[in-house]
């Protein structure tokens, strides 16, 4: 998984944080800018690891979908974030993606709402992403996962919450990946490493979207994979969450248990294995004993891919 300057960039994009430095975009377009919010410390995120070759390509038409999302609706006004709404996907929920070259254009559909088009002419290439749309409105295709990626649409508009005047940001995000055949690694203790996004309704936290990193191990011996998911906001551990799942082989799908002890957040994640690099990503959900809930993802890579 490519955790380097790029990805930190990308993530200050999606997550509408300032002051985390510029970087040169391969396409046309420039890259756009940061709305104002309050700023990530980028000294917290990670160190750089070897960059990866993308396998995750847009130069050929494809139809996707997933039940791996989940939509978040966060208020920003007189310095207060608030988390106003999240959702997981349950039951039959899915999203879609469709990609047609001629004319090039980019179909997100997600639940419950009207599907969206962009097409080329709003589009902004990247080392490791995509983006399509204007900023009220943007879809962000992140592709440093190797076999999978990630999908959010951010959209944006003024709002007021118990009489304060604000911005409302609405993120409806999702992780796809090619359903193609391949083989599960078949040695114990195979190490994966990713970045991880959170959104936390806790009330001590001045802004409410945390991004850090995630690190598990698939063990074939006894089918399990466990990990950990680390949180930092302004040099502060948030939370550092561990889980372990079981493994459906013949559907590459695993579901299970997320906990943090020492803030005492416990509750579900459910994900899946994509192919041919071995990607994994999940999506998960808790809450603490003040019944605030977290709701996020994470999607990473094979060590050394």
């Amino acid at each position: 998984m490519n955790i380097s300057r790029r990805s930190i960039y990308l993530s200050c994009l999606l997550l509408g944080v300032s002051g985390c430095g510029g970087e040169e975009n391969s396409g046309s377009a420039s890259s756009p800018t940061p709305s104002a919010s309050p700023a990530e410390n980028p000294s917290t995120m990670p160190t750089s690891t070897p960059e990866v070759t993308e396998e995750f390509t847009f130069t050929e038409p494809f139809s996707l979908e997933t039940d791996l999302g989940y939509s978040v609706a966060t208020f920003k006004g007189n310095g207060t974030s608030i988390l106003e709404g999240v959702s997981i996907f349950k039951g039959d929920d899915r999203a879609y993606l469709t990609l047609r070259l001629e004319p090039d254009a980019i179909t997100y559909d997600f639940p419950r709402i009207i599907s969206e088009t962009y097409t080329s002419d709003t589009l902004q290439n990247g080392p490791i992403w995509r983006i399509y749309g204007k900023n009220e409105d943007r879809l962000i295709i992140e592709h440093d996962a190797k076999s999978a990626i990630l999908v959010t649409r951010l959209t944006k508009s003024n709002s007021s919450y118990f009489g304060q005047i604000g911005e409302r940001i609405t993120y409806r995000q999702a992780i796809f990946g090619r359903d193609e055949p391949f083989d599960m690694p078949a040695r114990d203790f195979s190490d994966y490493e990713g970045r991880v996004y959170g959104y936390f309704e806790s009330e001590s936290l001045a802004d409410k979207q945390i991004l850090g990193t995630c690190n598990f191990n698939y063990t074939p011996s006894v089918n399990r994979l466990s990990g950990s998911a680390s949180f930092v906001y302004q040099s502060k551990q948030v939370a550092t969450m561990s889980f372990v799942s079981s493994l459906d082989r013949e559907s590459k799908t695993f579901s299970g248990n997320v906990a943090d002890a020492s803030t005492g957040y416990s509750g579900t994640l459910h994900g899946r294995f994509f192919s041919p690099n071995s990607s994994v990503g999940f999506v998960f959900e808790a809450r603490n004993a003040s019944d605030e809930k977290v709701i996020g993802h994470c999607l990473g890579s094979l060590k050394g891919t």
